[in-house]
């Protein structure tokens, strides 16, 4: 959509024929433009559905959409994430399965790797670090576990319990905070608590529980300077808390929350709401 006028799309296309929609994941980055001379914003986005196909594409609006990759790996429906530059995606599913693909933007040629069954229960979302080699993957699932990955090897990192039902999103830091000795990572849960946790070499330690919606968290977002965590429900409200837990706003709305994510200045946190109208 044009954020300066809510009643026109800036671009629309039919990303699955037949099916339904079911994720989207978004990336921007600036490129140089050799004709101008000057940098240019790409957007490439991950989309799946209901059929367990997944497309990644490239967009700009003065170029509109392009689809660079396209694969059916997944039996089931699937979720998905995409890295800080465009290139990784991950998806897990209902099948229980983890895949990651390396996608040459130019070619759209791909290097794929995958865990045939990374959870023993539906994955239902899935999450790329954001540091430059998009070095780990996080999944969640319907037992309220999440595990966290290396992208290169596969290993098992993390394994995260505290959750008492399924994990409902995930969210890492947009960039490393110098501050912060360890990774973090955002669990959200239908157990009504996101959660925050340092990841280290000590393991798995959790800092911060967000206790206050009535009903699922459906989404949660760090702000990118890694001080914020926003949260969106089925009690129709959008929470914005500091990182040590303190409930800083609240704004209600008149349908459940199904994804927030703050803009890169944090000047707004954009928010889906249940009725499919943004």
């Amino acid at each position: 959509w044009d954020v300066h006028d809510s009643a026109r799309p800036a671009h629309s296309w039919c990303a699955h024929a037949g099916t339904t929609l079911v994720a989207v994941a978004v990336s921007t980055v600036w490129i140089i433009d050799p004709d101008a001379h000057q940098m240019k914003e790409k957007s490439y986005v991950a989309t799946t559905a209901y059929s367990g196909e997944v497309k990644l594409w490239s967009w700009s609006l003065e170029r509109g959409h392009d689809e660079l990759f396209a694969v059916h790996d997944h039996t089931r429906p699937c979720y998905v994430d995409l890295s800080a530059n465009g290139r990784i995606v991950v998806t897990g599913g209902k099948d229980l399965a983890l895949n990651w693909y390396d996608i040459d933007l130019s070619s759209g040629q791909s290097a794929s790797s995958y865990i045939e069954k990374a959870h023993d229960s539906p994955i239902r979302a899935v999450a790329i670090s954001r540091d430059e080699y998009a070095s780990m993957l996080a999944s969640g699932c319907v037992r309220g576990i999440t595990r966290v990955w290396d992208r290169e090897s596969g290993n098992l990192l993390h394994l995260i319990g505290g959750h008492s039902s399924w994990i409902t999103s995930l969210a890492f830091p947009h960039e490393s905070q110098e501050e912060w000795r360890t990774l973090r990572l955002v669990t959200g849960s239908s157990d009504a608590t996101a959660k925050l946790w340092s990841l280290g070499e000590e393991g798995v330690r959790e800092l911060v529980s967000f206790e206050g919606h009535d009903g699922y968290v459906n989404s949660v977002a760090l702000s990118s300077d890694g001080r914020f965590v926003a949260t969106g429900g089925s009690d129709q409200t959008v929470r914005i808390w500091s990182v040590q837990g303190r409930c800083l706003r609240v704004f209600p709305h008149a349908k459940s929350i199904l994804r927030v994510r703050f803009a890169p200045d944090m000047s707004y946190v954009a928010v889906s709401l249940k009725s499919h109208t943004p």
